[in-house]
């Protein structure tokens, strides 16, 4: 009824953030395989909107350009929303997003604390996040952030750094979530480890 269907193009993460369960081997799903599914939800439901959840589609230019030839191939008109790291987001990459009329972009942040960024081992720096916020600007492409509030060892500080950095680049919008602890990560020892449970 929403008209949004919510899909991956992988699944793992190369990353090895220490709150997150995905195993980092990287088993991209083929681009065919994904289009049908799409391509079956537009006939069948009338879906006008694609979320990507997973960062790792957009881990590939060329990857992306050939998702979009075979949507154009099929004369899918489709909204598309991703999630992606500043990481890997570079100019080349907005480009690719806008020629394949990406409407909303979520960067996974979690903090503007380095602290932080550092102990969750994101693997990215507040530099990578000027440039993907200046590369937004550029490109007329929305800044949307997630951060994540309640990690073990955040204090005033990360909180502080955060909302400095949310008052000084006003991200287009905000997705707010609490940490919680999932078996099998490095965090969930770190927390038996250290009495945060």
């Amino acid at each position: 009824s929403t008209r949004i269907i919510d899909t991956i193009s992988a699944i793992g993460c190369p990353f090895r953030c220490t709150y997150c369960g995905a195993t980092q081997k990287v088993i991209p799903i083929p681009l065919e395989a994904v289009v049908d599914e799409i391509q079956a939800a537009k006939e069948c439901y009338g879906v006008e909107m694609v979320n990507f959840w997973d960062d790792t589609f957009t881990f590939s230019r060329k990857r992306v350009r050939e998702y979009r030839e075979l949507m154009v191939s099929r004369g899918l008109d489709i909204q598309h929303n991703v999630t992606t790291s500043v990481a890997t987001f570079d100019e080349g990459m907005a480009d690719e997003l806008v020629s394949l009329g990406v409407e909303d972009i979520s960067f996974g942040l979690e903090t503007a604390s380095p602290k932080l960024l550092k102990f969750i081992n994101k693997k990215i720096r507040m530099k990578d996040v000027h440039r993907a916020v200046r590369i937004c600007q550029e490109k007329g492409l929305p800044f949307k952030i997630n951060l994540m509030f309640g990690l073990p060892t955040q204090d005033r500080e990360d909180y502080e750094l955060t909302l400095k950095f949310v008052e000084e680049y006003k991200p287009d919008n905000i997705n707010c979530f609490m940490f919680v602890v999932l078996p099998g990560t490095p965090l969930f020892d770190y927390c038996i480890a250290n009495d945060h449970m």
